[in-house]
């Protein structure tokens, strides 16, 4: 190789190597450092000026273009109706731990808050004074004194956010109504009477379903507050109650919530209570044979009982459907053993080959003729499509019919005949 390629090719791998690092090295964006509230107005302008925050006016949707770190006494508040605040996966944290509130909204609509990291404010995020149909989702609130507030605020949906940490609550309500609080997990709220969820104060008619609640110092509080369905929950090893419920002393009557969707749909888990036997079945739990669910009834108290404990937890894989068939036919999913998480609902449907029909499935000691098939998964089961042979019918040409039948009448007459009295 000659010297001017060599050293040609010596300046190419060194530029080369120059870009790689730039792009493997690429230092960390520094948070935006904010002394001001950000805030989005209803025209859709964001003030202060430079605030990172983009706004895509087509699709009312606010994102966020870097962490922030800020000093205001609320991070952002929104004041426009019908938006979606998009974190981008940055972290909104407070300069002075405890500050007031992380995301605030006031007597809004139909606001998403998603993908956004929330910490060190008194409030992650606090919805007040009829805020309605908002969600938030997949949100991440840590070490603030309250993840989320909601404050008279109705018709809400909190669902697949990570809390955890946080001083007093995970999520509390105080006289909110009618919310759906779905699949999120709660963890590590253990310094008041708090917990992982507190409902307060006419909190009622509201949804707590598919939540995992671990290791708070209580799962679920619940203070004069009524008509709540509580199911498929997880409740791990919070102490000392996984679940308390109590009303104030002027209260007229009892704090009475649901606490399963019947059987066999059944309640939800409890992880001091799983070691006891599920030997029995059905709605009365009075039938030898499992079923998934604990036989004995959790007991929070006289007006607040889970008739249906689960064994297992719910939503984890802990399950197996064994799908097998008779011959003459498959099925998809095609015969074998599949595990399945708990309480999920699973489609099976049969195939018959040609010269079969399907007749019905075998559940276990059951039977039936749907195809296809929903089960519900709150146990092991077992299903065996049962195929039977078609029956035929020999097809006659109509030609051969027609004279088989004017054969079988003309003897028919000749009889007739031969028996007929001579006059």
């Amino acid at each position: 190789m000659s010297k001017q390629a060599a050293c040609k090719l010596s300046l190419l791998f060194l530029l080369v190597t120059a870009i790689s690092s730039s792009l493997m090295f690429k230092p960390v964006e520094a948070a935006v450092s904010m002394s001001a509230t950000i805030i989005i107005r209803a025209d859709g302008t964001v003030q202060p000026a430079g605030a990172p925050i983009q706004w895509n006016a087509a699709l009312d949707i606010f994102t966020l273009t870097s962490d922030i770190t800020t000093s205001a006494l609320t991070g952002i508040i929104i004041q426009k109706d019908d938006i979606t605040l998009n974190g981008g996966g940055h972290t909104l944290q407070s300069a002075t731990p405890g500050t007031l509130n992380g995301i605030k909204l006031t007597t809004h609509a139909r606001v998403t808050i998603t993908a956004i990291s929330i910490t060190l404010f008194n409030t992650g995020i606090t919805l007040s004074t009829s805020c309605s149909n908002c969600h938030i989702t997949e949100t991440s609130l840590s070490s603030n004194n309250y993840g989320i507030y909601l404050q008279a605020s109705h018709h809400n949906t909190i669902s697949g956010n990570n809390i955890a940490a946080n001083t007093w609550a995970g999520i509390w309500l105080l006289g909110s109504q009618y919310n759906d609080i779905i699949e999120n997990s709660l963890s590590n709220h253990l310094s008041s009477n708090f917990g992982g969820i507190k409902l307060e104060q006419m909190s009622d008619y509201n949804n707590i379903v598919g939540n995992e609640l671990t290791s708070n110092k209580y799962g679920i509080y619940v203070l004069d507050s009524r008509y709540n369905n509580i199911f498929h929950n997880n409740f791990v090893s919070n102490t000392p109650f996984q679940a308390y419920v109590t009303s104030l002393s002027s209260s007229p009557q009892p704090c009475t919530n649901s606490w399963d969707d019947g059987y066999p749909s059944a309640g939800n888990y409890w992880s001091d209570w799983s070691s006891l036997p599920d030997n029995k079945k059905g709605p009365s739990q009075n039938i030898d044979g499992a079923d998934g669910i604990v036989d004995n009834a959790y007991t929070i108290d006289a007006s607040n009982i889970d008739h249906y404990p689960l064994k297992n937890p719910y939503g984890v894989y802990g399950l197996t459907i064994n799908v097998d068939t008779t011959d003459g036919g498959t099925t998809n999913p095609t015969p074998g053993t599949y595990p399945h998480a708990t309480g999920s609902q699973v489609v099976v449907q049969a195939y018959p080959d040609s010269s079969f029909n399907f007749a019905y499935w075998e559940i276990e000691t059951a039977t039936s003729t749907e195809n296809p098939i929903t089960v519900l998964v709150n146990r092991n089961l077992s299903l065996r499509a049962v195929f039977v042979p078609k029956i035929v019918i020999p097809v006659v040409p109509f030609g051969t019919l027609a004279v088989s039948l004017a054969m079988m009448l003309t003897l028919a007459g000749l009889a007739w005949f031969k028996r007929k009295p001579s006059s």
